[in-house]
């Protein structure tokens, strides 16, 4: 990053007489001031050239669907209660900014089951998944919005969150980006 662009020769060494040497404070406040500047274009020219689409996955459920809370304090977000064997059904919708044009490597929508160890993020295990392909590779110039339906999926688990490890399952729309970053949303 912009930030780590200081001269290796420069190694911090705690003064004999207890004196920080000038030349050392004006190094020092010159990388920042190098830092803080580049990091600030850097930050403008992403608003400027912002994602060209938003999007959002739901799932179509009755108004009757049993829920459980997301997380332990049962107050936050909660999410439908699905048991083995049934379909999984829902929308995603890719909305473009006016006057912008998407080109994209495919959009899709995925069910996963996932393990995941809570003490070390890196450490996920992807145990099940489904997935369907909404749009070809190619370019979008207007929001779309797709219906998709996972039929009798076979749940073999179920949702679990511990002390160490959570399961879940959840649904993943992505739209693939050739020399960009993906865009996902869970």
């Amino acid at each position: 990053t912009a930030c780590q662009e200081a001269p290796q020769d420069h190694v911090w060494q705690e003064p004999k007489n207890g004196r920080v040497d000038s030349s050392v404070l004006d190094h020092a406040e010159e990388a920042l001031r190098r830092c803080f500047s580049k990091t600030k274009a850097m930050s403008m020219l992403g608003g400027l050239f912002g994602s060209v689409c938003t999007i959002d996955v739901t799932l179509d459920a009755e108004s009757n669907r049993k829920t459980a809370p997301l997380g332990r304090d049962r107050k936050g977000e909660r999410a439908y209660i699905y048991t083995d064997g049934e379909d999984v059904a829902g929308t995603a919708v890719v909305s473009i900014r006016p006057g912008k044009k998407l080109d994209h490597q495919g959009v899709k929508v995925e069910l996963i089951g996932q393990v995941d160890m809570l003490n070390d993020k890196s450490s996920s295990y992807d145990f099940f998944s489904i997935t369907k392909d909404l749009e070809p590779p190619g370019s979008m110039y207007e929001s779309k919005q797709y219906k998709w339906k996972f039929g009798a999926v076979d749940k073999q688990n179920e949702t679990y969150s511990g002390i160490n490890c959570r399961l879940r399952y959840f649904v993943r729309l992505t739209v693939l980006r050739g020399f960009g970053s993906n865009i996902s949303r869970e």
